[in-house]
């Protein structure tokens, strides 16, 4: 580890303005490996690229505030490791998962006590946001399909191989406001 790197690391460990300037210089220096890592190499979408960049930044800033980061690597490789791990992962994830259908989607309309009209135009309505929920990128498509279907955000956590349920609340937010962007709302 070099003086820059244990300088970012006390910062971090010291909290407050120091903690937020150090953490914002990690995530300015390492934005590049979006696109040349996330995007480039293992061809994620935008979308789940800054997912991935995310929850890796999560990992390494818990790392480091759990004092389990080491210091046997520069700060910057320990930071592509992680990024590179975490994006793998996600890729292998998307891979194995079948893509959902329409049926897939509508299986819980065919609860019984939701009159044959009322499952129509409900059936209707979720067909015609599909294609947007499609443009919004996988993980908002999961989370917000794991949400609807009355997962709590600690299980669609667990569930997606998010850092935490903060982490799901904060992205279902921004998946919602993107629907609503789309939607014209």
């Amino acid at each position: 580890m070099n003086d820059e790197d244990k300088k970012l690391i006390d910062d971090i460990l010291e909290g407050g303005i120091r903690k937020r300037r150090a953490c914002n210089q990690l995530l300015k220096d390492h934005i590049r490996y979006i696109y040349s890592l996330l995007i480039g190499k293992l061809n994620l979408t935008e979308d789940d690229a800054y997912t991935v960049y995310h929850d890796s930044w999560v990992k390494v800033l818990e790392s480091i505030e759990a004092r389990t980061f080491r210091g046997n690597s520069k700060l910057s490789t320990y930071f592509y490791t992680t990024l590179y791990r975490t994006g793998l992962n996600f890729s292998n994830r998307i891979k194995r998962e079948p893509q959902k259908e329409s049926t897939d989607i509508l299986v819980h309309l065919e609860d019984e006590r939701v009159s044959p009209s009322k499952s129509l135009e409900v059936s209707d309505q979720i067909k015609a946001l599909e294609p947007m929920m499609n443009s919004l990128g996988n993980n908002c498509k999961d989370i917000l399909l794991k949400w609807a279907d009355g997962y709590n955000m600690k299980e669609i956590a667990q569930i997606l191989g998010l850092a935490n349920a903060k982490v799901v609340k904060a992205r279902k937010s921004q998946c919602l406001k993107k629907l609503k962007k789309l939607l014209g709302l």
